[in-house]
C-alpha cells in the first residue's frame, strides 16, 4: 500500500492524494481510497485496515478487507475519532487490531473538530 497521486508530477496537496494497492510487487496498482489513508497489515497481508488519517479529519468508519484487498467493507464507528494510528502484533499474523485515536470534543459525528481545548494537540 501507498499513498500519493497518479500524474505527472507528485502532488501534496491533500485533495490531489489517494491510498492505492499493489498485489503484485508494484507492477500495478489499484485506487483503494480517495483519501490519504492510515493503514495496517494483519494475517500476514491477508487483512487489511484502512482510515482516514487525523489530520484529514475525524472519521466514523474504517474499511477493511479480508481477502487480501479484492474486496472492501466499510465498518461503522460508535462515533466519529481522529485516527492517529493502527497496530498488529508485531509478526503480523493477527486478525486483531487496535485502532489509536481520540475521541472528538464535541461528540457531533461526523464532521467534529478540534477546538485546542484541554488534551487537544
Amino acid at each position: 500500500m501507498a499513498v500519493g497521486n497518479a500524474g505527472r508530477h507528485l502532488e501534496s496537496a491533500a485533495d490531489a492524494l489517494c491510498t492505492f494497492l499493489s498485489t503484485d510487487g508494484g507492477a500495478t496498482w489499484s485506487d483503494v481510497a480517495p483519501h490519504a489513508g492510515i493503514y495496517e497489515y494483519g494475517d500476514h497481508g491477508g487483512a487489511l485496515l484502512l482510515a482516514k488519517h487525523e489530520t484529514d479529519g475525524p472519521t466514523d468508519a474504517l474499511r477493511v478487507s479480508t481477502d487480501g484487498g479484492l474486496c472492501w467493507h466499510d465498518v461503522r464507528l460508535a462515533e466519529a475519532i481522529d485516527i492517529q494510528n493502527i497496530r498488529v502484533e508485531p509478526r503480523g499474523a493477527s486478525h486483531v487490531f487496535v485502532v489509536h485515536g481520540r475521541a472528538c470534543p464535541t461528540r457531533a459525528a461526523p464532521g467534529c473538530t478540534h477546538t485546542g481545548g484541554p488534551g487537544a494537540g
